[in-house]
């Protein structure tokens, strides 16, 4: 079982602190959300995880070994990364899922790099748009490829950021719920950022949030509580449970 320890890392653009002496682990199949306000430092977080950008001190360790000794294509088959959206191209649907399998391919494309690629489009039931390009697709259906293209990569841990921004509600729950599918039937870990809190808590196990670059707070459901969602974004609130999910609201400015 493969474990994520970050530990101390921090990170600054130009002599500016964005991150300052992050730390926390990920368990083996948990689901951790990354929270906070716009610039926080969140997305910069995740690009310091998997080595995309390479911090001014700490170390990212995965089985007690720092990724910043791994070479790009060692990084590559332990991380899938999920940007916020897909560069798009003339490219179909299934080559652009099989370019994830570029850290295993050598000479040639093999037998078990389409079996993969194919059972993964099925997986995501993408089927019908298998040869389609993906400059022609939908907000969600782009993000389904993006998702595909790091799973065939048979990663360890799966990065995501803000796999729900800009898509409608159906299209939010969909990918959500593949996300935790994925995670449940892999057995892997994920961490992803986000900016919905009630969606983050309905599907996430553990939850990380940030503030200036400094983290406010982090652990499971216990550990969100309306003091904490104030000091991050300063925004009363309350929380209820509905159908056995954490429930969050904005109070008025009186507080009602």
């Amino acid at each position: 079982m493969i474990n994520i320890n970050v530990s101390g890392i921090s990170f600054a653009y130009n002599g500016c602190s964005v991150l300052h002496k992050i730390s926390f682990h990920v368990n083996h199949g948990e689901l951790l959300a990354i929270l906070g306000p716009n610039g926080a430092g969140k997305t910069t977080l995740l690009k310091c995880m998997n080595g995309i950008h390479t911090p001014e001190d700490g170390a990212v360790l995965v089985e007690e070994r720092n990724i910043f000794t791994m070479s790009q294509n060692e990084i590559a088959r332990l991380f899938g990364y999920v940007p916020q959206r897909l560069e798009t191209a003339r490219l179909t649907v299934f080559d652009s899922i099989l370019l994830g399998r570029k850290p295993y391919i050598k000479w040639r494309v093999r037998e078990k790099d389409i079996r993969m690629v194919d059972a993964t489009i099925r997986r995501l039931s993408l089927q019908h748009l298998s040869l389609r390009h993906i400059d022609r697709l939908s907000g969600g259906e782009l993000q389904k490829v993006s998702i595909g293209r790091a799973l065939v990569q048979e990663p360890k841990i799966l990065l995501l950021d803000e796999p729900t921004s800009n898509l409608d509600l159906k299209n939010q729950l969909d990918i959500m719920s593949t996300i935790k599918n994925v995670v449940n039937s892999h057995q892997i870990s994920a961490v992803m950022t986000m900016h919905d809190l009630n969606t983050a808590m309905r599907y996430a196990d553990k939850f990380l949030f940030l503030r200036n670059g400094e983290i406010t707070a982090c652990g499971g459901c216990g550990s969100i509580n309306p003091e904490v969602i104030e000091k991050v974004y300063g925004v009363k609130v309350e929380i209820e449970y509905r159908n056995g999910y954490p429930v969050i609201h904005p109070l008025d400015d009186t507080g009602d």
